[in-house]
């Protein structure tokens, strides 16, 4: 199931002319008492545009879109 919602943006800087992808990595580490390790890593993928436009993808599809020049952000 796919769920679109808007909104309305304000009051974020907008950072114009310095457009990037990056992805950003979260590791945990946890040694439980017995000695057993459980570890996690989960990946978030940024964009901004040369606008200053933003995107940020999330492990199980959720998408979040701030769209600065239209002053919207968006879930999909």
């Amino acid at each position: 199931m796919m769920m679109f919602v808007s909104s309305e943006l304000g009051g974020r800087s907008v950072v114009k002319g310095a457009p990037y992808t990056a992805t950003a990595v979260n590791e945990t580490r946890q040694v439980l008492a017995d000695g057993n390790r459980i570890e996690r890593t989960s990946s978030i993928k940024l964009f901004r545009d040369g606008q200053g436009r933003t995107r940020q993808e999330q492990a199980g599809g959720a998408v979040f879109i701030h769209d600065v020049v239209a002053g919207k952000g968006y879930v999909l």
